[in-house]
């Protein structure tokens, strides 16, 4: 499972990785990977955050899927 943190949340998996956690231990063999982009509102600003969180996700998806 992928997840990306919150605005202004810790590096790794956020707030939504605890939902996850309790979900990844109910399905033998998955795992976790969090997307590890800025997740700033300011530096750098926000919309330049999200551009870079949706790449990065699209290319931890296209590095699974090969």
């Amino acid at each position: 499972m992928f997840v990306s943190r919150g605005t202004g949340e810790d590096v790794g998996a956020g707030e939504t990785g605890k939902l996850l956690d309790v979900i990844a231990e109910q399905i033998n063999g998955s795992d976790i990977q969090a997307n590890l982009y800025p997740a700033t509102a300011d530096d750098p600003n926000y919309f330049f955050s999200v551009v870079n969180g949706t790449f990065q996700l699209k290319e931890m998806v296209m590095a699974y899927a090969e």
